[in-house]
């Protein structure tokens, strides 16, 4: 598996269901029920795929939160993280970028550095700034992320190696490939000590591990650690 193509957005739900969109005009005076019910109407449409739908509802829940809430008022900071997965299904990349950057700065100003949200927000800035190609910046937040989840959760546990995986593979991306190299080395036996030997998980970053050899010129690396991913999904079959 080539490295590039492992951390993949994540795919929609396929069934359609009705949704009501509010207008502006069915505003009541009251901002509260208001933002509610747009917000729980776009998260409802967003996950059966209704994304114009989505848009709609998200994007005037947001303008009530701006226009109603205090900075450090959880339905602002929710505004913001419902609305920019909308807009990056729908490619608009910088829009998206400029909430969750936004989002990272209030989580980091109402908590400090080590506000365990931005294990959050960090890892959903890092995938806007991949999809714009921003391969070194997705890489520092991803870190960032990775060293958070360290001490909130601890370093093994699987949310924790994911995004170290995230980071090696933005590394490679980068064109960074010592060190993607370094990252990947360090994280194979990390999956072991979570999940157990012989984990299928592991034989995902094996292979991922091999593309990135693949690319270095490392082949006879890289074809035994092909031969390491057979060997654990043979084992993962059968056990």
């Amino acid at each position: 598996m080539d490295p590039r193509h492992l951390a993949t957005r994540t795919a929609a739900l396929g069934i359609f269901v009705s949704v009501v969109v509010f207008s502006s005009a069915a505003w009541s005076q009251n901002a509260d029920e208001d933002w509610a019910r747009f917000a729980q109407a776009g998260v409802k449409a967003y996950g059966v795929n209704q994304v114009e739908a989505a848009l709609e509802s998200l994007e005037a829940a947001m303008k009530i939160a701006d226009e109603n809430f205090a900075d450090d008022d959880p339905r602002l900071l929710g505004s913001l993280l419902n609305l920019a997965p909308v807009y990056s299904s729908l490619d608009r990349f910088e829009e998206a970028m400029v909430m969750v950057e936004r989002a990272v700065k209030m989580h980091t100003e109402l908590g400090g550095p080590e506000n365990p949200d931005l294990t959050v927000s960090l890892p959903m800035l890092a995938a806007i700034y991949r999809d714009l190609s921003r391969f070194d910046d997705a890489a520092a937040t991803l870190n960032r992320a990775a060293d958070l989840m360290d001490l909130v959760m601890g370093g093994l546990h699987p949310r924790a190696v994911t995004v170290r995986e995230e980071y090696a593979i933005a590394l490679f991306r980068a064109g960074r490939l010592d060190e993607a190299a370094a990252m990947f080395e360090m994280i194979l036996p990390m999956w072991e000590q979570s999940l157990g030997p012989n984990h299928i998980r592991s034989a995902m970053s094996f292979s991922a591990y091999a593309g990135l050899l693949r690319d270095m010129g490392r082949n006879d690396d890289a074809a035994a650690a092909e031969l390491k991913v057979i060997e654990i999904r043979q084992k993962w079959e059968n056990r």
